[in-house]
């Protein structure tokens, strides 16, 4: 089991948000994602709303990467997928990320890529915008200044073969 934490940006509506936790609720149903935080600096009214439907906590930061290590204190469990927020992991996340769960340790940090429409960009899927990082919470806490780029540069690291869009 993980613990997802959806990283809240400015600018993002709440449909784009409910279709980012929507997408999670078939890893919650089965047994993959057992928490869902949302973080951020600031949420809105709406996407509090959505949240609160949604049965997750919000945890709120000076700043995204205080935002980011207070959700990380919070996380129950030892595997945490980072996501941000306006981003709609495809389906087969879901698989991968579970087998990944049932590991004993995972010592890199996985990235979640998006899903390029052209195929002059998947040619170049190195440089696919990162939307989402898998890696041991452990991982994540030792980073000083936690925000979402920082993460992103962690090595060693690799690409999940799971892809994710952004919400349009």
């Amino acid at each position: 089991m993980i613990s997802a934490i959806v990283l809240v940006r400015a600018k993002l509506r709440a449909d784009q948000l409910a279709r980012t936790l929507s997408a999670l609720v078939p890893a919650a149903v089965e047994g993959i994602v057992s928490q869902v935080l949302l973080a951020g600096e600031t949420i809105g009214a709406a996407e509090r709303v959505v949240a609160d439907h949604a049965g997750c906590d919000v945890v709120l930061g000076t700043g995204e990467a205080d935002a980011v290590q207070r959700a990380l204190v919070k996380a129950a469990r030892p595997l945490v997928l980072v996501l941000l927020a306006g981003s709609l992991p495809l389906s087969d996340l879901l698989g991968e990320v579970g087998l990944l769960a049932r590991e004993e340790a995972i010592d890199h940090v996985l990235f979640l890529r998006d899903d390029p429409p052209t195929l002059a960009a998947r040619l170049l899927g190195r440089r696919a915008e990162i939307l989402g990082i898998l890696a041991s919470r452990a991982r994540l806490l030792a980073v000083p200044h936690p925000d979402f780029g920082t993460l992103s540069r962690i090595r060693p690291s690799r690409n999940l073969a799971a892809r994710a869009r952004r919400v349009p």
